[in-house]
């Protein structure tokens, strides 16, 4: 008997219950379980793709905001990038390689465009089966399943000179991805790649700090000064109604449209999350409650990691046809019943309250944490964009100058500029990004903003000003260069005293209650480097090189160390990894 679609939802339903184990996730589910009229199903680009540029460079020329995708809300639904294409300006005066650009998306999302060049293999009849289209080494879709499958691999060697010494570097990804829908109803994404890795001196002197490597989760070692690990994302989406998505699973989210996110970023590992997104006319409304790790399992730790939970919600609205203007929200908690099990608290479920309210009803002393972000887009050539978040802040403090603890806020502003002088796919971006003394900390070290020892926002944590830099230029259709500059001036601390950089730490230990000034501490001064040249040969197959600098200076030079590296490497279905910090 052919399975209904409500069937299918529960079946799913069922499955996401048993592999979450949690009643947080049990609970949650079921209260959105009652479905009847499902709605087409979208997987996610992944963040760090090529697609986010190419997006930012589509609207900016397009003169207007699309109503169907909000860019301050990461990743897109693939839906949505195929609206932005058909919303685009006919009488634009497009680039070939925008043109170029723009088959690459509508390929790459054929999901929704059945937009393809590829066709049977003739030339070897033994593999007429493989990319009979051009994104997927497998694929099969009719009215009631779609399914494609690729691999995945990264393959890069390199070498690194420093002041501690030289050595050989490299990655070896190898995996899969798979996504596709059932009867247009339920949605599916998985990523799964083993990695053996090798990378420069200042990641494994962090790692060797925070016993975590950014973005990455349970970790260990492999041969000399390596690192071996298992990725692994997945996720179901589907839709109450037209404009209700929900997406259930593991993965990495961003808010904002800058290189950094003051508010929530992809720069630790993927969580367990819910998502619900409501997008109506010119509102895009999102509400995502996570799982987090409080700690790490680094080297094979055998007790469980401690759990904590955010609920977060983020409001985005056109306000004009060039304006955009983002709201959110996020609490940070923890809970402990009498035999020390972590629980979610299910007050934070509302999905419209504001959260300060229900901390206050419980007489909580949760993380709360508010953000704004904006973006205006001009003359078919700028983008400005920004983002306040206010962790905790007193006005009466901050007027009177006296450097109070906890006036912890941060900044964000930058600009886009695409085009630049009229020279066709030739793109500056600059950005500045600050952040007081003690933001994101908390004096209960399991509610800070981090996740499996990984900051959830700013990779530097707190204590800082930066200003960052990339110019990008495409010059053919398939060749790409990049160059990327960054600049940081950071206080650490010194000699075991809280100055208000390392936000693990507890804010109670702090050096003194006034005089706190951005920078204070052992003032470092980081500048990191690159150059990366791509060519893609094949439809998501890009050979590519690099070649970087890093170096750090610090007041007591206890923290001083320069470092320089090449790669030259081949990934397919892969995003190109930085670990610009």
């Amino acid at each position: 008997m052919k399975p209904s679609a409500e069937n299918l939802v529960f079946f799913f339903i069922f499955v996401g219950m048993r592999l979450a184990k949690n009643k947080l996730v049990a609970t949650i589910i079921f209260t959105f379980s009652g479905i009847h009229a499902l709605l087409a199903q979208s997987a996610f680009v992944p963040t760090g793709s090529e697609t986010y540029h190419f997006i930012d460079r589509f609207e900016i020329k397009n003169g207007q905001l699309s109503d169907s995708l909000h860019t301050s809300v990461k990743p897109y639904r693939r839906d949505q990038i195929v609206a932005l294409m058909n919303e685009l300006d006919s009488t634009v005066n497009w680039s070939p390689k925008d043109e170029f650009n723009k088959s690459y998306l509508l390929s790459d999302n054929f999901d929704f465009t059945k937009s393809s060049e590829a066709g049977s293999n003739k030339t070897f009849p033994l593999l007429r089966s493989l990319y009979t289209e051009k994104p997927f080494m497998l694929s099969y879709y009719d009215e009631n399943f779609e399914v494609y499958a690729n691999p995945v691999f990264d393959f890069n060697v390199g070498i690194t000179s420093s002041t501690i010494g030289s050595k050989s570097i490299y990655t070896n990804t190898r995996g899969a991805e798979i996504r596709g829908s059932i009867a247009k109803k339920i949605g599916f994404y998985t990523l799964v790649t083993e990695n053996q890795t090798r990378l420069p001196y200042y990641i494994d002197q962090r790692v060797d700090s925070t016993k975590s490597l950014p973005g990455i989760g349970f970790l260990k070692g492999f041969g000399v000064n390596g690192y071996d690990y298992l990725l692994a994302r997945g996720y179901v989406t589907f839709s109450a109604i037209k404009f209700i998505n929900f997406q259930f699973g593991h993965d990495r989210n961003f808010i904002g449209n800058g290189i950094r996110s003051m508010i929530l970023s992809d720069f630790a590992r993927e969580y367990l999350f819910l998502k619900v997104n409501t997008q109506v006319w010119k509102f895009n409304y999102q509400n995502m409650f996570m799982e987090l790790f409080n700690g790490t399992s680094f080297s094979g730790g055998s007790s469980l990691v401690g759990k904590k939970y955010a609920a977060h919600h983020h409001i985005s609205i056109n306000i004009a046809k060039n304006f955009n203007l983002g709201l959110s929200e996020t609490i940070i908690f923890s809970r402990s019943d009498s035999v020390g099990t972590s629980g979610f608290d299910f007050n934070y479920l509302n999905p419209i309250i504001f959260y300060r309210s229900v901390e206050q009803n419980l007489n909580s002393s949760d993380n709360a944490m508010v953000g704004l972000d904006f973006k205006w887009n001009f003359l078919r050539h700028f983008s400005f964009y920004g983002q306040v978040l206010l962790d905790e802040f007193v006005i009466s403090e901050l007027r009177s100058g006296s450097g109070w603890w906890a006036n912890k806020f941060g900044l964000q502003g930058g600009i886009k500029y695409i085009d630049i002088a009229n020279i066709s796919n030739l793109d500056l971006q600059l950005e500045t990004n600050y952040g007081r003394p003690f933001l994101y900390t908390h004096f209960k070290v399991s509610q800070n903003f981090s996740h499996y020892g990984q900051q959830l926002a700013h990779p530097l944590g707190a204590n800082f000003y930066e200003m960052l830099g990339v110019v990008r230029y495409q010059p053919l259709n398939r060749l790409s260069i990049k160059a990327s500059i960054a600049y940081s001036v950071t206080g650490l601390d010194t000699a075991g005293i809280n100055l208000g950089q390392n936000i693990f730490k507890n804010y109670n230990t702090r050096y003194q209650e006034y005089g706190n000034r951005t920078g204070q501490g052992d003032k470092t001064t980081i500048t990191y480097i690159d150059f990366y040249l791509s060519y893609m040969l094949k439809h998501n197959l890009f050979l590519w090189s690099s070649a970087t600098l890093r170096s750090a200076n610090s007041v007591s030079g206890l923290n001083n160390a320069y470092e320089t590296w090449i790669s030259l490497g081949v990934r397919l279905n892969f995003q190109q990894k930085m670990f610009l910090f």
